[in-house]
């Protein structure tokens, strides 16, 4: 039986700004909150990892990934939506990162990146 898989990781350097909806309140220094953050990022590196059997020969590889040969695009922007709970100066928040850009040069192909993140943080 032939098949091959392939997954790509890439680093994205990312700008947002989150908007932020303060829905409930927890005495005088808690709460929860919703956020929408539009972000802009840029792909500073990635791997490109092959694996499976193909023609009768297993393959596993894992190579850098090089955005020209590889036809991926290094911009990409999107929406992310999330929730949170602050206490004092210390918040704990998960999000949901929809990619809206199209990373594949190739006009066969569309590739949209997706994310989800959790953080733990401190206010100054």
């Amino acid at each position: 039986m032939e098949s091959l898989e392939t997954e790509i990781k890439l680093n994205y350097l990312e700008l947002g700004v989150m908007a932020r909806f303060d829905i409930l309140e927890f005495g005088d220094d808690a709460g929860l909150y919703l956020g929408v953050t539009p972000h802009l990022g840029y792909a500073l590196s990635g791997t490109h990892k092959f694996s499976g059997n193909f023609g009768g020969i297993s393959i596993d590889s894992e190579e850098d990934v090089d955005f020209d040969d590889d036809n991926i695009n290094r911009i990409d922007f999107g929406v992310g939506f999330g929730a949170g709970v602050h206490f004092g100066n210390i918040f704990i928040d998960a999000r949901y990162n929809l990619g809206l850009a199209d990373i594949s040069d190739n006009d066969d192909l569309t590739i949209n990146n997706r994310g989800i993140l959790v953080g733990v943080g401190y206010r100054f």
